[in-house]
């Protein structure tokens, strides 16, 4: 296309847009949290730095495995809703298991369980998220827009991972993963404001 925007300073006009990228950075934050969370908590429950390190690998196994199915899913879906459900059901199973560990009741298999289905819910949110940008901009706007989306997730993301440490050291890890279930409710409100 001759027209094509190269560079991201027309996009931050584009208000549905940000609020699409404001919704994933904060995800995407959330995503960091939970990961060290959960396998901060499953080396409390066991002192175990092997299922520590599982807790890990399954919290990318679900969206690795599933993905390519689920994004062909999704297609089918109307991506604003489907990114909304998952986001509220991540909130929900977070905050569950924030309950389960304050009463004494968290095991590892229910923590693994957990890690399963945030992750699985994860490999649907993920394609949806992709998927409505071209809903969101014009044909031109829309390779420098799918860049922008995917780095500031990317960037988040690490920066999560690099402070998650320092917030379950600080506030606990019921205090991270409150946090952490607060950014799936607001990713999914901000999503709830975007007009298509």
């Amino acid at each position: 296309m001759d027209n094509e925007i190269t560079s991201y300073r027309p996009l931050f006009q584009q208000r549905e847009y940000i609020k699409l990228v404001a919704a994933n950075v904060i995800n995407r934050f959330g995503d960091s949290i939970d990961a060290i969370a959960f396998a901060w908590l499953m080396y409390e429950i066991t002192q175990s730095a092997a299922l520590m390190a599982l807790i890990l690998g399954l919290n990318y196994l679900p969206t690795v495995l599933l993905q390519p199915i689920t994004g062909a899913l999704v297609e089918r879906l109307s991506k604003k809703r489907v990114m909304i459900l998952f986001d509220i059901g991540r909130g929900l199973v977070v905050a569950t298991g924030v309950l389960f560990y304050v009463r004494g009741m968290l095991t590892p298999a229910i923590l693994t369980g957990m890690t399963l289905v945030i992750s699985t819910m994860e490999a649907f949110r993920s394609p949806a998220g992709a998927a409505i940008v071209p809903k969101l901009l014009a044909p031109e706007m829309y390779k420098v827009g799918t860049a922008l989306n995917q780095s500031a997730s990317r960037v988040t993301e690490l920066a999560g991972l690099a402070v998650a440490g320092g917030v379950v050291a600080l506030i606990g890890v019921e205090g991270a993963l409150l946090i952490d279930a607060a950014t799936f409710f607001l990713s999914a409100l901000i999503i709830a404001f975007i007009r298509l």
